[in-house]
């Protein structure tokens, strides 16, 4: 046994290490590489946020009391769509409730809809044609006042892309 504790005589064994060194190397370079998926995905899912809160907060801010559908007289006390002036609403008005808006850098649309035995809208997506880019939409149910007699339920929309 002191002849097996005493032999200076090895054998090399550098074959072994660097096919264990390469799977070492291999493992991190494979938690790097998803460490940054996670890095971008997380960044990605939190600019929808952002923008999906800018279209929120563009719809809160023209349906308001003091909005812009107010002011333009599409929306009566108690947030009550009129459709006659929704019908009216013409790229020069429509650019005034986005200026109205004061949000820079974003463009957006107003669509209203309407249940489909009422849907007699002429133009319910108003500012022409959306653009190829990608946008976000964010709706709310409101109340279509049609005449004085009938109101039906209905659905106010916002899309909002980037300029």
């Amino acid at each position: 046994m002191l002849s097996f504790i005493k032999d200076e005589r090895g054998i090399s064994e550098e074959f072994v290490s660097l096919p264990a060194l390469a799977v070492v190397v291999t493992g991190f370079a494979i938690f790097f590489i998803m460490i940054a998926g996670v890095y971008h995905s997380y960044n990605q899912e939190m600019k929808s946020v952002d923008e999906y809160q800018t279209a929120s907060f563009i719809l809160e801010k023209i349906t308001t009391s003091d909005g812009a559908l107010v002011k333009e007289g599409i929306m009566m006390e108690g947030g009550v769509i009129n459709l006659i002036n929704f019908e009216r609403i013409n790229e020069k008005s429509m650019d005034e409730i986005v200026k109205e808006c004061g949000i820079k850098g974003k463009k957006f649309a107003l669509k209203l809809e309407l249940e489909k035995k009422y849907d007699k809208l002429k133009n319910s997506l108003i500012k022409g044609v959306l653009p190829d880019k990608e946008y976000i939409t964010v709706s709310k149910r409101v109340i279509v006042y049609l005449n004085e007699a009938k109101k039906v339920p209905g659905v106010l929309s916002v899309m909002v892309w980037e300029v």
